[in-house]
C-alpha cells in the first residue's frame, strides 16, 4: 500500500508564536508567555511521567528492570526500587595476605575474621567460597630488615623467643 499524500494533508498544526519573536521565545514561563502575547489555550503544562512496566520480571535482582521518565528541567520524580539479592549468586572471595614475621598480628586477626566471615555470608549466598594465598616479600632490601642481628636469619622476629619458622 503507497500513500501518495502530503504529509501535511494529515496533519495541521496550530501555532500561537509570539508575533515577531523568535523559536526560542516559545519555552519561557507562563506569566511571561501570557505578558508576551501568547494566548492561555496555546501554553501547554507537561507534567512528570513516570511509567513502571506491570511485566513480571523474574530472576531479576533489582525491580523495576525498566522506567520511563518524562521530566521538565528542574522537575522531580520518585518510583520505589527494591533489590532482592538471590541465594543462589555465587560469590567467590580470596585472600592473599603477607606471611612474613612482621604481619604476625595481623595474620592471628585474619584467622577470627575468616571464620565469622564465612558464616555472615551463609546468609547473602549459598554458593560461597573462601580461598587463601600467602606470599613472602623478596629477601632484598628494602624488603627485609638491614639490622645487623637480623640480617643473617630474617625469621628471628623481635619479641619472639622462636624462629617463625619453628
Amino acid at each position: 500500500l503507497i500513500y501518495t499524500k502530503n504529509i501535511s494533508d494529515f496533519l495541521s498544526f496550530k501555532q500561537d508564536f509570539i508575533s515577531g519573536g523568535s523559536r526560542s521565545e516559545r519555552c519561557d514561563i507562563v506569566s511571561n508567555l501570557i505578558s508576551k502575547g501568547c494566548s492561555v489555550d496555546s501554553i501547554e503544562y507537561p507534567s512528570v511521567h513516570v511509567i513502571i512496566p506491570t511485566e513480571n520480571e523474574i530472576n531479576t535482582q533489582v525491580t523495576p528492570g525498566e522506567v520511563s521518565i518524562q521530566l521538565r528541567p528542574g522537575a522531580e520524580a520518585n518510583f520505589m526500587l527494591k533489590v532482592h539479592p538471590l541465594k543462589k549468586y555465587p560469590v567467590d572471595l580470596y585472600y592473599l595476605v603477607d606471611v612474613s614475621a612482621s604481619m604476625h598480628n595481623n595474620i592471628e586477626k585474619l584467622n577470627s575474621v575468616g571464620n565469622d566471615l564465612s558464616r555472615k555470608m551463609a546468609f547473602f549466598s549459598r554458593d560461597f567460597r573462601l580461598g587463601f594465598g600467602s606470599y613472602v616479600d623478596k629477601t632484598v632490601s628494602p624488603y627485609i630488615s638491614i639490622h645487623p642481628e637480623r640480617i643473617h636469619n630474617q625469621c628471628r622476629y623481635p619479641g619472639f623467643d622462636v624462629d617463625m619458622l619453628n
